[in-house]
């Protein structure tokens, strides 16, 4: 097992932000409301993608641009959503634009122009949990660890999701190699089944290098089904015994 495999698939949740659908549109027909809202409903966001698309091959609307952009970043094409996000105004009223431009910069590894869009943004709306949370995501990237869970309690404050925040938290406990406190963190989200597979390949390695065996074994088995599990824990305690080369 490679440890970089091992290492990126465990981490933080930088959750992107909801598309919604759009509202108060010219020229937007009863069939794109209807076809908008199913995609969004089930995550269809290559579907998306076209249907706005199509849509600015009938005008340039700025709402439908960020639209566009956004749906992009939800989908992974990061180099699309940077092409396009090009178009976009850098001020426009009453719409902010950072979050989005952070998200796709942070998706493209560009952690210091994602940190200046957050900055931005959050001078703008104080009150953007997600804003928060995704700046201690980038800091952490970044090394800074004390601001990083600064900047997520902040998110946490605001009433962001548990899940994200708790989460992330305990990734920085890993990664400070407090891995108690990351088992403490994580067993009430997975007892109460609540964890998705980030949370679940998180407390797998701070149960790993706590070397507690349950639920070590139950994890490891439906993590890697077809890995030895004193394979998984040797990988795991390699990886972790030199912090170096975990820093983000």
């Amino acid at each position: 097992m490679k440890w970089l495999y091992l290492f990126t698939s465990f981490l933080f949740l930088a959750a992107c932000s909801s598309t919604t659908p759009v509202a108060n549109l010219n020229k937007v027909t009863p069939e794109f409301i209807a076809s908008e809202e199913v995609y969004i409903k089930n995550s269809d966001y290559h579907s998306l993608i076209e249907l706005y698309k199509y849509q600015l091959e009938n005008g340039e609307n700025l709402h439908l641009r960020i639209k566009l952009v956004d749906s992009y970043v939800h989908a992974g094409d990061i180099d699309s959503a940077l092409f396009h996000m090009e178009a976009l105004p850098d001020d426009s009223k009453p719409i902010n634009l950072n979050f989005t431009k952070a998200q796709a910069f942070f998706h493209n590894h560009q952690l210091q122009k994602a940190e200046l869009h957050l900055q931005k943004e959050l001078k703008a709306f104080p009150k953007n949990a997600q804003a928060y949370n995704l700046f201690g995501v980038v800091l952490a990237y970044q090394g800074d660890y004390v601001d990083a869970r600064r900047q997520l309690n902040q998110a946490r404050s605001l009433h962001f999701s548990d899940i994200t925040i708790i989460n992330n938290l305990a990734m920085l406990d890993i990664l400070e190699s407090r891995f108690d406190d990351a088992v403490k963190r994580l067993m009430p989200i997975y007892d109460n089944g609540l964890a998705n597979k980030k949370v679940k390949t998180n407390l797998l390695v701070a149960l790993a290098m706590t070397n507690v065996d349950h639920p070590f074994t139950e994890l490891a088995n439906e993590q890697f089904k077809y890995v030895d599990q004193s394979q998984i824990r040797h990988e795991i305690n390699r990886l972790f015994s030199n912090r170096e080369s975990v820093a983000p």
